[in-house]
């Protein structure tokens, strides 16, 4: 790989080499908050399409809610539970 295959990170600014199979649109290195700042990018850039600006609103939306807060009682009041650290 050549000195061209390096590109600069759009949230840390440092230069990084984008994954073969994934250079074209690539635009983030694998720093832990570079990554998180791709997925704030990434999900307005989705929410700011005309067609999913309401995605999440409506009645069907207000009715999948309720059904699943009534299944499932006291969610947000428990604790989280102990799982494998990924």
């Amino acid at each position: 790989m050549g000195q061209g295959d390096r590109r600069k990170c759009r949230c840390c600014l440092k230069l990084f080499r984008p994954n073969p199979r994934n250079r074209r649109h690539q635009f983030y290195c694998s720093a832990f908050g570079c990554r998180a700042a791709s997925k704030t990018a990434s999900q307005a850039h989705w929410l700011a399409k005309p067609e999913n600006q309401s995605y999440f609103s409506g009645p069907v939306n207000v009715a999948r809610v309720q059904a699943w807060r009534a299944r499932h009682p006291g969610y947000w009041r428990r604790g989280r539970r102990a799982g494998p650290a990924h």
